[in-house]
């Protein structure tokens, strides 16, 4: 019987000191977490300036497409001069 009480306090005192442990792994995972949710939140915050900077980096390509179309319609339109 002294054996079992022996190993049951042994077991008792491993038990907290795994639970100390999980507590303090837990408390660093949700530090973490917190700290990751932030960053989350600052890149995200950032995305419509990037998508406000693709929409201006594609449209000078539209304008010179535009452009360039206006310039072979009045070329083709244009008579053509008989020497």
């Amino acid at each position: 019987m002294h054996t079992s009480h022996a190993e049951a306090a042994q077991l008792r005192d491993k038990l907290s000191a795994d639970r100390t442990s999980l507590g303090k792994r837990a408390t660093a995972l949700l530090s973490r977490t917190l700290e990751l949710e932030s960053k989350m939140e600052a890149v995200l915050s950032k995305m419509a300036a990037v998508d406000d900077g693709t929409r201006a980096a594609t449209r000078p390509g539209e304008l010179a497409a535009e452009v360039e179309s206006i310039y072979k319609t009045a070329a083709a339109a244009r008579p053509t001069c008989s020497s």
